[in-house]
């Protein structure tokens, strides 16, 4: 199985490579667009890759010619190799090198829509409420970059190019903005930094106060992971509500900040999510005025939790008061 997968990305890595349409020179050199090996071409690439392990699953699947007596395995192992990656090298040279269709082109045209959203308001907030809704129901936030990342990428790219043509970064929904500077994910995913505090600070139940303080450095380098399945906010309804109502805020207004130029839109890339707001939030927007941000925003994403937070305190309280009387 492990030599089959190693198999399998190496096909995916050769159909990419076609996909690209490369040109043949008179010198006999080959030439790649070598711009979509970068972030431009993140999402060709997903998509090929699962065509072709659509393909080559299935093709592992049927067991072709392994229930043969008549044939030697060695030859079998050969067939079994050498067919799906057969199959998918002619599948692509007719499709592009026959039939002449430009996959990039056709790909960026079907999904230029998505990324054009991205850059308006909701658009924007829809990338990071999303994958909070599908966290605070214990899918990992990851499983949407499949759908973010390529955004993501492109926008960053143009920010860059913008930067360097002496214009403006004009993209707001990029990782930089969303993750890097922690002013949306401000503890990670739903802001929860706050809300780790307040259970250090001013939790009344055992349980509170001991997530609080087991759950406080992770939360200041934004690592949510102890305080989504420790307190908890997956599954839990009334955590999840300020998990998705911070989201939506904080998104909302770095939005509309970014937007009246109060505060510089990234054009640097750097995907660390780990460094600690306000220096991440400083260092990604190359802008001093993201420190009166992060404390406005630090003390919305508090109003925000401190209801939530008071309730369920209370029913902490109620519940270890229980377990203590044994009623």
């Amino acid at each position: 199985m492990q030599k089959k997968m190693v198999l399998g990305g190496l096909i995916g890595a050769a159909a990419f490579c076609l996909v690209l349409n490369p040109v043949i020179d008179k010198n006999y050199f080959m030439n790649i667009n070598y711009s979509y090996f970068g972030p431009t071409g993140t999402f060709v690439a997903m998509v090929v890759g699962e065509v072709v392990a659509v393909i080559y699953y299935n093709w592992v699947r049927f067991h072709f010619f392994e229930n043969s007596d008549k044939v030697p395995d060695f030859i079998v192992d050969w067939l079994n190799n050498i067919a799906p990656i057969f199959l998918i090298l002619l599948f692509g040279y007719i499709l592009i090198g026959v039939l002449g269709v430009d996959i990039v082109d056709v790909l960026s045209t079907i999904f230029s829509p998505i990324s054009a959203i991205s850059n308006t308001y909701i658009g924007f907030v829809l990338l990071i409420l999303i994958p909070t809704i599908l966290y605070s129901l214990g899918i990992s936030s990851w499983a949407f970059g499949a759908v973010s990342n390529p955004i993501y990428f492109a926008n960053i790219a143009a920010n860059i190019a913008a930067v360097e043509a002496g214009g403006k970064a004009l993209s707001i929904a990029t990782s930089e903005a969303t993750f890097t500077a922690a002013l949306i994910t401000l503890g990670g995913m739903g802001c929860t930094l706050v809300l780790v505090i307040m259970a250090a600070l001013k939790g009344k139940s055992k349980k509170m106060k001991a997530m609080g303080r087991i759950c406080l450095v992770p939360s200041i380098f934004n690592i949510n992971e102890p305080v989504v399945y420790g307190f908890p906010i997956v599954f839990n309804p009334i955590l999840m509500v300020p998990f998705w109502l911070c989201s939506i805020v904080g998104a909302s207004i770095e939005y509309f900040v970014m937007k009246l130029g109060w505060l510089n839109i990234p054009s640097k890339m750097i995907q660390v999510g780990q460094i600690p707001a306000p220096f991440s939030s400083i260092m990604i927007t190359e802008d001093m005025r993201a420190i009166i941000w992060w404390v406005v925003l630090l003390i919305v994403y508090w109003l925000i939790y401190w209801p939530f937070f008071k309730a369920y305190d209370k029913e902490c309280l109620k519940q270890e008061a229980i377990e203590e009387t044994g009623e």
